[in-house]
């Protein structure tokens, strides 16, 4: 019979030791020694994988130079990429592709669905989005020459992801002739939440409006079957819970509908590659994946690291490491519960890829900034402060995060309150 729930080392052994199938792949991952790392929605770690793929491309590229295109096959490496990345989106290869950073895939997106001259002017977005996000969107608006009330920013809340779905279809009904696209991500960078775009699929497919969704946070984290959620399309991070490394490519996603249409933003390596280096007049583009959405040539030594790096997913299997992540967050979740001065802003969360806190009820005026320096100095915590709201964020990576881990933090977490409940000046930081 399974033990209850109880805060121990005791019960996150039992976890570690019945629950935790993918434990053997943390050995693959250089960690910080001496830390606990709780960073994963801001990067990745490195792994032995995509180590070893560094090396090999430099010491191509070093013996071979321009031969190494033709004698290692690093053309090649964007088709093993885009199946990689087809079988953790559960989606055919031929509508996956990369960009070269997730801004520049959601520049590529809009230049493609935002045509406001037919008389769609509208692009929706929650308040609390990504900054990166918003100031793209906001640039094709100006393009267009449209006025910045055109770009209309909902109101979210910080507890609750319902609140911004709702608001979502609010506006829907009010402005739904006007509506080119609503883009939202699928996982709040900032309160960790999952939102419920499927309760905007029968509506936006209804009234002809397009929904962009930004898997940064949640891609590598949380489940994601794009064959059963029918959106328009989504860019992606690799460099975060995907692990590929700092500045990596990001990912691009199209509906199967759209196998004909062609990129608002052109390129030459968008087009056929048999007739790539020919330098032919015109533009002929790629009827593979979605190459035709290239627009320059790409780094083989990055391109390599992705491929390295998804290789992990697919071995140990997307769903597993996804409910392996959901795991993880709940156990914390519920070790955070028996600590009256730790809110959590996503308790409520269908799903989870990090957690959210601020901490309260601490003398001598300990903030949630103070906290999380204390946790990173003094606990040698690795997890971030969004000023913005004031709130503390802990990633989770099930390849290389343990459930000891997750006590380890909360033990360390536990330790912090209670040295600041008391009568002791507050750190200078």
């Amino acid at each position: 019979m399974e033990q209850t729930f109880e805060p121990s080392y005791r019960y996150a052994l039992q976890l570690h030791n019945t629950k935790d199938t993918l434990k053997p792949y943390k050995e693959a991952f250089y960690l910080p020694q001496g830390h606990l790392y709780f960073s994963a929605h801001q990067l990745g770690p490195l792994s032995q994988r995509v180590k070893h793929s560094t090396l090999e491309r430099l010491d191509q590229w070093e013996k071979h130079t321009n031969a190494g295109w033709r004698l290692f096959q690093w053309l090649e490496t964007e088709d093993l990429v885009a199946d990689k990345l087809a079988k953790i989106l559960h989606v055919n290869k031929q509508d996956v592709g990369f960009s070269p950073t997730l801004t520049v895939g959601m520049h590529i997106l809009l230049s493609t669905f935002y045509k406001p001259q037919k008389g769609r002017k509208y692009i929706v977005m929650l308040k609390s989005e990504f900054n990166s996000d918003v100031i793209a969107a906001e640039s094709w608006v100006e393009q267009h020459g449209m006025e910045p009330g055109c770009l209309i920013m909902v109101e979210t809340s910080d507890k609750d992801p319902q609140v911004a779905i709702n608001n979502i279809l609010s506006v829907i009904e009010s402005h739904k002739e006007e509506i080119s696209i609503i883009s939202m991500s699928l996982v709040s960078s900032h309160f960790c939440h999952y939102y419920d775009v499927q309760r905007l699929i029968e509506p936006c497919k209804r009234h002809d409006i397009k929904i962009i969704l930004d898997f940064a946070h949640s891609l590598g984290s949380v489940p994601i079957n794009l064959t059963e959620l029918q959106i328009d399309a989504a860019v992606m991070s690799t460099s975060k819970f995907l692990n590929s490394g700092p500045g990596s490519y990001g990912g691009l996603y199209l509906n199967p509908k759209y196998r004909e249409l062609q990129s608002g933003m052109r390129g030459w390596f968008g087009q056929d590659r048999a007739i790539l280096t020919t330098q032919q007049p015109g533009f002929k583009p790629s009827a593979e994946s979605l190459k035709r959405f290239q627009i320059s040539g790409f780094d083989p030594i990055k391109l390599g690291q992705i491929d390295a790096s998804l290789s992990y997913f697919v071995e140990a299997g997307i769903d597993n490491v996804t409910e392996k992540n959901q795991g993880l967050t709940r156990y914390l979740m519920s070790l955070l519960q028996t600590l009256p001065q730790v809110e959590i802003l996503n308790l409520h969360s269908k799903y989870c890829g990090h957690v959210a806190i601020r901490v309260q009820g601490l003398q001598q005026g300990v903030t949630s900034k103070q906290f999380q320096q204390i946790l990173y100095d003094q606990e040698k915590v690795y997890c971030d402060y969004a000023g913005r709201y004031d709130l503390i964020r802990f990633g989770f990576g099930a390849l290389y995060t343990s459930y000891l881990d997750v006590y380890a933090l909360f033990e360390k977490i536990q330790k912090v309150i209670s040295q600041n409940l008391h009568s002791n000046p507050s750190p200078k930081l």
